[in-house]
């Protein structure tokens, strides 16, 4: 491997279980929402294109002003 071996610990097992949770209910289904995570992922659209969903160990979620 030309990174390394990884090594995870608890709170990489979880980001990963959140990030691939909600790309597995994109694909089956169009809409990364899920009842396993209670906050929902809002569609883009042109009046709001500055939001976004922030992924990381200690929250996740809509988020507003990606870009300022």
């Amino acid at each position: 491997n030309i990174l390394g071996e990884f090594v995870h610990d608890e709170q990489d097992e979880a980001m990963m279980d959140k990030f691939s949770t909600y790309l597995i209910e994109f694909i089956k289904t169009g809409n990364p929402n899920n009842d396993k995570y209670a906050e929902k992922w809002e569609p883009f659209t042109i009046d709001h294109h500055d939001k976004y969903f922030l992924f990381d160990i200690h929250e996740y979620g809509m988020r507003d002003k990606y870009a300022e």
